[in-house]
């Protein structure tokens, strides 16, 4: 039941990957150049509470792209 999970909003999605984002250490340009998109687009996106499911998924995508690269060359 969503009302015993809080109060039944949706949560800000941009604000919850500017914290992942963060959390990671990873700027929002790398994502933006990962995904192909201007960073002013991908700053715009992150001020919106809700997200297009394709956008979300795309932004997905870019930090685990980015995260596997830079684990990639940590091994090396």
């Amino acid at each position: 039941d969503l009302q015993k999970e809080g109060d039944g909003k949706m949560p800000h999605l941009g604000n919850m990957v500017k914290r992942k984002l963060k959390e990671k250490r990873v700027r929002t340009a790398e994502v933006a150049r990962q995904m192909g998109v201007k960073q002013q687009s991908m700053s715009g996106h992150l001020q919106n509470e809700s997200i297009q499911c394709r956008i979300s998924w795309d932004i997905g995508m870019a930090l685990a792209m980015y995260l596997i690269r830079a684990w990639d060359l940590s091994l090396h």
